[in-house]
């Protein structure tokens, strides 16, 4: 059965046709009353193919009429600018898939792995060489940071030494101060010579006795860390051996010479 449109008097087949309009001519009077009703401009006609966006010719259009590319830019941005206005709403849609899709999830990954071994090794050692120079960055900014990484350090190689460990709890849940008080308690006792940029190890090839910028300082314990023993935390020998008093900033060269004779 045939129809002819009463607005352009196309003639053709019933499927062809929105109750007496051809669907060319519905969806045109749509548009029409969608961009009367909404004070929006419709596109602008193209021609030759051109790219509204970039006014480039091209073969493949997507949405909008732009190309593949601009279309990949806007969606790009677009995608950025809602994930930045509904963060939360974004982040509990992503926590729900990700709990509901766990095996999958797990799946893929395992399988990128495998596919990518190469790439993912690299793009490890990236990252962790980010972070090394975000931290290196942050200890410079804040000294408090380095001396509790110094002290962790120190702390955990002479629990292992006597058999012990840390179990996982931070350092300062034992020391009767903070890191802040620590660094006001050496910045007390800086020589004039003395700051936060010269604490380093001490390098007799670099160090010159009538140079002072090429002096350095150690973190220093008054009684010799090395004679204490302890295997915990609570031990009363790691509360002496750690205490502010026994605690000082001193010249490398001379620690090196004291040694544990003190």
């Amino acid at each position: 059965m045939y129809k002819t449109c009463k607005l352009c008097s196309f003639i053709g087949e019933k499927d062809k046709f929105i109750k007496l309009t051809c669907k060319v001519c519905y969806n045109r009077i749509g548009r029409e009353k969608y961009y009367a009703k909404t004070g929006r401009l419709p596109p602008p006609k193209l021609e030759n193919n051109i790219c509204t966006k970039c006014k480039i010719v091209q073969e493949n259009f997507y949405r909008g009429k732009r190309c593949e590319k601009c279309f990949k830019e806007d969606k790009k941005q677009y995608d950025k600018s809602y994930q930045k206005e509904n963060k939360d709403k974004v982040n509990k849609n992503n926590k729900n898939y990700k709990l509901k899709n766990k095996e999958k999830i797990k799946n893929k990954e395992k399988e990128y792995r495998i596919k990518n071994k190469e790439k993912v090794k690299k793009d490890r050692r990236s990252r962790l060489y980010k972070e090394y120079k975000r931290m290196k960055i942050k200890r410079i900014e804040n000294p408090s940071l380095k001396i509790r990484d110094l002290l962790s350090a120190s702390i955990n190689h002479n629990l292992k030494k006597y058999g012990g460990s840390k179990n996982s709890y931070s350092i300062l849940k034992f020391l009767p101060y903070s890191m802040k008080d620590l660094k006001n308690h050496l910045e007390s006792l800086f020589e004039p010579w003395m700051n936060w940029n010269n604490w380093k190890k001490y390098n007799p090839e670099t160090w010159k006795d009538n140079d002072q910028s090429t002096w350095v300082w150690n973190l220093d314990h008054i009684i010799p860390h090395s004679k204490f023993k302890y295997s915990s935390m609570q031990d009363e020998d790691f509360q002496k051996c750690w205490e502010l008093s026994n605690l000082r900033p001193y010249s490398g060269k001379q620690n090196i010479i004291d040694g544990n004779r003190r």
